[in-house]
């Protein structure tokens, strides 16, 4: 059987900047705009993410998608 543990890749100051190039401030990274981000209605946890990428067109998109 297969393990099934995934490893996740800490964001770095070459990501963030990479996404703020790309995004500008729909590169979001901000401690107090990422709270909403964090959480849903269905429980009362929170766990707010390190960015938000808000892409305004397919271009955005695919090249997020090339970078990760």
């Amino acid at each position: 059987m297969e393990d099934s543990t995934y490893t996740f890749h800490s964001l770095s100051a070459l990501d963030f900047a990479f996404f703020e190039n790309l995004l500008g401030t729909n590169a979001i990274h901000n401690e107090e705009q990422l709270v909403a981000y964090g959480h849903d209605e269905t429980e009362d946890l929170s766990l707010p993410p390190s960015l938000v990428v808000r892409p305004e067109n397919t271009e955005e998109i695919s090249k997020i998608m090339a970078y990760c």
